[in-house]
């Protein structure tokens, strides 16, 4: 069966990124896997929501995630995992994340840099958003600032 992903990319008016650092030491962005009380897969937008919620306390309107990338990929247990990554411009002075008491797997957040996250341990599909948006000009592709 396929499975669908959705994540969110907070991106603060300097060009950085909140990452999430999780228990297991991968670095990521709010975000999981959709499920069946999130409505259709077609939507992903309440899933991005959800997990916005639930690891980081931040509440946006719906109509904030208009714009996205989104690819699908195989799964090792077989079928295709559908990832949606929405890219949200943000106030980092307005938005203050904290870790609810019911999160289990985030357990800091961090704004970094494009280019710091190009040399750490960040997950999969944070890597490939990085790097499509530097090839989309979206980002520049050099810089020497690695925070």
């Amino acid at each position: 069966m396929d499975k669908a992903t959705a994540c969110i990319a907070l991106i603060d008016q300097h060009g950085q990124v909140l990452c999430t650092y999780e228990r297991n030491g991968d670095i990521g962005v709010p975000g999981g896997k959709w499920d069946e009380a999130d409505g259709p897969q077609t939507d992903l937008r309440v899933t991005a929501l959800r997990e916005l919620l639930e690891e980081t306390g931040i509440v946006l309107a719906p109509e904030r995630l208009s714009r996205w990338v989104e690819w699908a990929q195989p799964r090792p247990a077989g079928g295709i995992m559908r990832v949606r990554l929405f890219l949200v411009r943000i106030d980092r002075e307005q938005t203050n994340p904290v870790i609810p008491d019911t999160e289990v797997d985030v357990v800091a957040f961090e704004w970094l840099s494009h280019h710091a996250l190009l040399y750490r341990k960040v997950r999969p599909h944070v890597r490939r958003l990085i790097k499509m948006m530097m090839e989309c000009e979206l980002l520049p592709r050099s810089g020497k600032n690695k925070n």
